[in-house]
């Protein structure tokens, strides 16, 4: 496994600028990373917690909306 050092620099050299990634997280490291972020000052840390609260939030729904129709 490729140590996070490793990770970054083969990030540097991705042609795309600025990449998106996807992580699959429990609610627990979640709430962990939340947490942490909050270790911060409020304006490094809340619009990165407020991006991830709101991606929460939709994941969120929708698992509650595919949820719903079993319930009946």
């Amino acid at each position: 496994m490729p140590t996070a050092l490793q990770v970054l620099a083969q990030l540097n050299n991705m042609s795309q600028e600025n990449p998106t990634f996807t992580f699959m997280l429990d609610l627990n490291e979640a709430n962990a990373i939340l947490s942490a972020l909050q270790e911060l000052p409020a304006k490094v840390c809340n619009p990165l917690t407020e991006k991830i609260k709101t991606q929460a939030q939709e994941q969120i729904a929708k698992l509650q909306a595919e949820q719903a129709p079993a319930a009946e």
